[in-house]
């Protein structure tokens, strides 16, 4: 009985501890989440959805960013940020697409790119959906919404990043920042996104995953090494199975077909010009999608709020809302 109990109990235990030590000297460590909070008040500034993940509450919020970056927004009653057009009645509707940088995270609206734009047409009206976090899977689906309602615009602008890939696809890397961003946010918002559904693209094909799924429990990882490596090694193998650029290509494709089909006009614009960025603009171009390629690369600090944050300062924003602008110039009245 003695043997074994030391055999299938004790020796398994003083094997995984000598393991957990061994790896600790090498250098790795359990999980360590990123430096990240985002407090909103008077409420939550973004909410829960069973079809995008998340939404744009309405309403007027103060957001802060680490206790350090504070910025006023307004979100509209369709899940828009507001600019501040809204209500009057323009020949032109063109709608923005995107995630956090289209959204003119950590600015005043009146500083983003949506906004800088429409102040150069008097004569069309801009809805800005870009939602931090999105990638270009929600855009499908809520042009998808805007043809049964009716709503549809005359123009979508797909504000594209490199990383929206992992986001379009939901690999295992997204999944973990979706849980480390939302459970350092805040407790409340930890609590109140139990009812969120993800959507994604897989195959070519459209699918959604939970938030319980979606963000699967990290508790070990928190406390143990060797848990946090095997964790590591299965996500990053898992996401190798998986051609992430292809999965977006797949995506614009339905964008493109809803588009065409529909009427409305579709760019495409890659918002940075690093390598990745130069990459995306070339595949997307291939496709016979109108495209767009950003002058500035955001992954140089002079384009961003650092130290605060990694997100398009003012400068850039108004950089990336010239060039677009003189994109429409030349299309919008074709």
């Amino acid at each position: 009985m003695k043997n074994k109990l030391y055999y299938f109990v004790i020796l398994p235990i003083l094997v995984l501890a000598g393991l957990e030590i061994g790896l600790r000297i090498l250098g790795y460590s359990p999980y360590k989440s990123s430096d990240f909070k985002v407090s909103s008040e008077p409420g939550l500034w973004i909410v829960p959805d069973d079809s995008l993940g998340f939404f744009l509450n309405e309403g007027a919020f103060e957001v802060t960013v680490n206790e350090k970056l504070v910025f006023p927004t307004l979100h509209g009653s369709l899940g828009n940020r507001v600019l501040g057009n809204e209500g009057a009645d323009y020949p032109f509707l063109i709608d923005f697409h995107g995630g956090s940088f289209a959204y003119g995270w950590g600015l005043p609206a009146d500083e983003s790119m949506a906004y800088l734009v429409q102040d150069e047409f008097s004569n069309a009206l801009i809805r800005n959906f870009s939602t931090p976090g999105y990638g270009l899977v929600q855009s499908l689906l809520i042009l998808q919404k805007q043809q049964k309602n009716g709503d549809l615009p005359s123009m979508a602008i797909l504000n594209y990043m490199p990383f929206h890939d992992e986001r379009n696809s939901m690999n295992k890397s997204y999944q973990e920042k979706i849980l480390q961003g939302y459970r350092n946010s805040n407790e409340q918002v930890s609590k109140e996104f139990g009812s969120a559904i993800f959507p994604y693209i897989r195959n070519g094909q459209i699918a959604f995953k939970d938030w319980s799924s979606a963000t699967s429990s990290f508790s070990l990882r928190d406390y143990s090494a060797l848990v946090n490596l095997i964790a590591s090694e299965s996500a990053l193998r898992a996401d190798k199975q998986i051609d992430a650029r292809a999965e977006t290509i797949a995506l614009l494709k339905k964008v493109s077909a809803l588009c065409e089909e529909n009427g409305v006009r579709l760019l495409v614009y890659v918002m940075s010009n690093e390598e990745s960025g130069k990459s995306a603009f070339d595949d997307f171009s291939k496709l016979g999608i109108d495209c767009l390629l950003s002058p500035i690369d955001l992954q140089e600090n002079k384009w961003t709020l650092y130290p605060l944050d990694s997100h398009p300062n003012e400068k850039a924003n108004r950089e990336l809302a010239n060039t677009l602008t003189e994109k429409l110039d030349q299309t919008l009245y074709e």
